[in-house]
C-alpha cells in the first residue's frame, strides 16, 4: 500500500511539473488528466488483484479520491486530488449519466480483486467541447480517446 501511495504522489508531482511547463492550455490539461487517471486506475486494478482486495475511485465535480473496501466500509487511501480549473467532467455507466456531486459516498468506479472493473465512460470537457475521454468495458484496460 505504501508503494502504491508513493507512486500516486509521484504521478501527481509529475503532472504538476508538466502543467507548469505546458502553461494554461485547458485542452492539454484535460488530456494530461485523462492519462494520469488512466494510470491511477491501472495501478489500483493491479493492486486489487495482487492483494485480493477491492478498490475504488470516487469522482466528483472538484476532483477524485482512491478508496479501499475495509471491514467498516469504503476508506480513503489518499488526499483528495483536484481537477484543474476549466475542466468539466461527466460520467456515464451502463448507458446512464451519473451526477458528479460532492466528494462523499462510495466510489463510482470499482476495481475488483477478480481483475474486473466497472464499465464506464468519463469525459473531460470545456464549455462546449469534449477534450478527452476515458472508457472501460469492465474487462480490458482503460482506453483513452483524445
Amino acid at each position: 500500500m505504501l508503494e502504491m501511495m508513493i507512486v500516486i504522489v509521484l504521478i501527481g508531482v509529475l503532472v504538476g511539473m508538466v502543467s507548469l511547463a505546458a502553461g494554461d492550455n485547458p485542452v492539454q490539461q484535460a488530456r494530461q488528466e485523462a492519462r494520469t487517471l488512466a494510470g491511477v486506475i491501472g495501478q489500483l486494478r493491479e493492486q486489487a488483484v495482487l492483494e485480493g482486495r477491492e478498490y475504488g475511485l470516487r469522482l466528483s465535480v472538484e476532483g477524485y479520491r482512491s478508496m479501499r473496501l475495509e471491514g467498516r466500509g469504503w476508506e480513503p487511501l489518499q488526499a483528495f486530488y483536484r481537477w484543474p480549473d476549466g475542466v468539466r467532467l461527466s460520467l456515464e455507466q451502463e448507458g446512464y449519466s451519473l451526477s458528479l456531486g460532492a466528494d462523499a459516498g462510495p466510489p463510482q468506479v470499482l476495481l475488483l480483486s477478480s481483475d474486473e472493473t466497472s464499465s464506464f465512460t468519463l469525459q473531460f470537457a470545456g464549455k462546449d467541447k469534449v477534450w478527452a475521454s476515458l472508457s472501460s468495458d469492465g474487462i480490458g484496460e482503460v482506453v483513452i480517446d483524445d
